[in-house]
């Protein structure tokens, strides 16, 4: 398993110019005195004290920077999102529907963009469906993903398996690829591929490859399966809907 390692550079603070001073009085060639640069003691106790502290807030905000960077990237958010699964196995109470429900939709689903996973699934017919039914859909996908993620990533008995977590990659796309391998006892590994896409909102999963079977392809006959069911919930409202003139 390989580890991420961010380097932070820190940037020292720039000295402060030196007041340069001539004398005013004319002298002999053999006379004159050397230009002298003045600063007294206390002008360098401040320019060290200046350098000092702009190379601590430096530091701090580099430091602060290099943990935000981490927090975000998609090896962390995975390994997050994993942790957060096993706490909740670990309470016993993924059989309780409602707390499996709330548990989903709070800590889960802020690391899926369904608003781009149901673009992808259903393409120029999604574009053309109001936003309830977009909304419908999305909600539909969430629960499909969270049904076949927790096959894979919880035991048969309830329990966590062994899980190893491999270094991102990018792809030529611009996605970010974080791989994750499930150790399930007297069960084949189950090599599971995150993609994520960074948005407004950081990075975020818009599709899922299990053993290398795509999510979104996957999904799209079941959003074909929606829309014929949109089509066939329109024409029994216009037959139990009486028309204008029946109702003169």
């Amino acid at each position: 398993m390989k580890k991420i390692l961010l380097i932070g550079s820190l940037v020292t603070a720039s000295s402060m110019p030196l007041s340069v001073f001539a004398g005013a009085e004319q002298q002999s060639d053999s006379q004159k005195a050397p230009i002298s640069t003045v600063q007294s003691a206390s002008q360098k106790g401040a320019s060290n004290s200046q350098k000092k502290e702009g190379a601590v807030n430096t530091a701090t905000s580099t430091q602060v920077q290099q943990k935000t960077n981490m927090e975000n990237h998609p090896a962390f958010l995975l390994k997050k999102a994993v942790e957060r699964v096993s706490a909740f196995v670990s309470k016993g109470k993924m059989t309780d529907v409602a707390s499996l429900d709330r548990f989903l939709n709070e800590q889960i689903a802020p690391f899926f963009d369904f608003a781009e996973m149901g673009s992808l699934v259903g393409g120029r017919l999604y574009h053309k469906m109001d936003k309830a039914n977009q909304k419908e859909f999305q909600q539909r996908l969430q629960l499909l993903m969270f049904d076949n993620l927790t096959s894979y990533i919880v035991s048969f008995d309830g329990t966590m398996p062994q899980t190893a977590f491999f270094q991102p990659v990018m792809s030529s796309n611009g996605q970010m690829i974080a791989r994750v391998r499930v150790l399930r006892r007297n069960m084949r590994p189950t090599n599971l591929a995150f993609r994520f896409v960074r948005g407004s909102n950081g990075w975020k999963v818009i599709d899922v490859d299990a053993n290398g079977q795509s999510a979104i392809l996957y999904y799209r006959q079941y959003y074909r399966n929606y829309v014929q069911e949109l089509a066939m919930r329109k024409r029994l409202e216009q037959q139990q809907s009486p028309s204008t003139e029946a109702k003169k």
